[in-house]
């Protein structure tokens, strides 16, 4: 960065969280190519007018040389356009690569097996010199000394369709933030459709705020509030916390090595939302959707792990749970907001919990969602705040981890993606017509992916469109013959659609 840069305070959960690149492959049917510039042209203009509505996604990360290993983030004052076609490109190199059709990935469900991060990573982050890997996959270590970039995106065209990866870094945006950053970006080419008045992106001076402007607002503001939420030390405990260097609080499971499964499970909505409504009515607590579908995986999948649990003498069970804070922090955190408000737990059951039933149905699995819903109903500000403190006094915070033991053992680790944006109208020329000349909602994405990646032991309940009946996507990875067992048990009890290899 330049003398005409500016530093965005990164917040205490900002510098915990997991430093890693959230990427995500939204997929749009474009069956006309003519509309190949248009369509370009609107997503570079769109990208331009949010990078100006939050100009700290233009910066830069690194690490601070001193021990402490804080990320710093500078962003420049004004942002040219060449800066924006550095982080925003477009790519046609699978514009004519019928391996990539669009209508032969709808067909399979849009399987992540055949997006490979590979092909679909932005070229700006492609082997990069501060990135450990050559397609920004995993953890971060920053240990190359090079800044990267907050956010890279990428139009790929293919045939009959159009892939937008979007790269954001979890250290600056969290899930929620993201959702955020896809509904400003699209409203902005809806502007921009409708010859509304937009932000010029060749004058970047008219886009850009200064501190003498009067809707200016430090970005910083907001992150140091949530660090004022840190209390003095009472040096409450924080149970679902493991420091560097613990082992594993159980045996292995399996030798190694194995051979890993990647799948998306396609529940039926309608089995979903009328088990939600038994559980409902069981417990006499509100369980949600998500509740349905954490307590029905982490029943399947402890059950087909059952007689190794058994043969190692494990007790118990363990599930960790991504959870959003801002609702704890009310309107200390506005709507805009796109930093870090997530943290986890974990939440614990014995064994017999799950196995004594012969077989899963919704009275087997009441005790298992009131155990979630439970858990999460436990979390206020004060929690927060007692987690927020632990954090600011720990050095090197993000080497900090939920206490699981995910790979090679009897826990799992849960997170939602469902409300990250499915349902937004983007509404780029050539997206609003199928295949069979049909027209489409605003453009909404066909569906939002992971590029192909096997993470053991975790699951993410997919992107969803909340208007309309649409089923429940549930990523899940897991040892190959424990996903067998799992994937046969929920198909003879016919709680899914469908099964896509992931």
């Amino acid at each position: 960065m330049t003398a005409n840069s500016r530093d965005l305070h990164l917040s205490i959960l900002d510098q915990t969280m997991l430093r890693q690149y959230v990427r995500n492959l939204l997929i749009f049917p474009f069956p006309d190519p003519s509309h190949t510039e248009a369509a370009t042209n609107a997503l570079r203009t769109g990208f331009s007018a949010t990078l100006h509505q939050f100009p700290f996604l233009a910066g830069t990360i690194k690490q601070s040389d001193s021990p402490s290993t804080r990320l710093s983030l500078q962003y420049p004052e004004h942002i040219p356009p060449e800066l924006v076609s550095r982080i925003f490109n477009s790519d046609f190199d699978l514009a004519a690569n019928l391996i990539f059709h669009y209508d032969t990935l709808r067909e399979g469900g849009m399987p992540p097996s055949r997006l490979p991060s590979d092909v679909f990573c932005p070229k700006v982050l492609r082997s990069h010199p501060g990135l450990d890997d050559p397609c920004a996959e995993g953890i971060t270590s920053f240990a190359k000394g090079y800044p990267i970039p907050v956010i890279a995106a990428q139009a790929n065209f293919i045939p009959g369709g159009l892939i937008l990866s979007v790269y954001t870094h979890h250290s600056v945006v969290d899930g929620t933030g993201i959702a955020r950053l896809y509904q400003v970006w699209s409203g902005h080419i809806r502007s921009h459709n409708c010859d509304e008045e937009t932000p010029d992106s060749q004058h970047p001076s008219s886009m850009s705020p200064t501190p003498t402007q009067n809707n200016y607002t430090d970005p910083s503001l907001a992150r140091r509030t949530i660090d004022t939420f840190a209390t003095p030390p009472s040096f409450a405990e924080c149970p679902e916390v493991r420091i560097p260097g613990t082992s594993a609080s159980v045996p292995a499971l399996r030798s190694t090595p194995y051979n890993l499964s990647a799948k998306v499970i396609v529940f039926t909505e309608s089995k979903i939302s009328s088990l939600s409504a038994t559980l409902s009515a069981i417990t006499n607590k509100r369980i949600s959707a998500f509740i349905v579908l954490a307590a029905m995986l982490w029943s399947h999948i402890t059950r087909a792990r059952g007689p190794l649990l058994a043969e190692h003498d494990i007790q118990k069970t363990t599930l960790g749970i991504a959870i959003d804070h801002r609702k704890n922090l009310g309107p200390a955190i506005t709507h805009s907001y796109l930093g870090n408000c997530a943290t986890g737990l974990t939440t614990s059951l014995p064994l017999s919990t799950i196995l004594s039933p012969l077989t899963i149905t919704a009275e087997s699995l009441a005790p298992v969602a009131v155990n979630i819903s439970q858990s999460l109903s436990s979390v206020d500000l004060d929690w927060l705040k007692a987690r927020i403190s632990y954090f600011s006094r720990t050095p090197n915070s993000s080497a900090l981890s939920l206490d699981l033991d995910i790979r090679n053992g009897p826990d799992l680790f849960i997170t939602s993606w469902m409300h990250m944006g499915a349902d937004y109208e983007w509404g780029i020329p050539g997206t609003m017509e199928s295949g069979d000349g049909k027209s489409r909602r605003g453009g909404v994405p066909t569906a939002i992916r992971k590029p192909h990646w096997a993470s053991e032991g975790s699951i993410i309940v997919l992107p969803r469109q909340k208007i309309g009946s649409h089923d429940f996507e549930v990523s899940v990875c897991l040892e190959e013959a424990e996903m067998g067992k799992v994937v046969e048990s929920l198909r003879r009890e016919m709680w899914v659609e469908r099964i896509i290899d992931a």
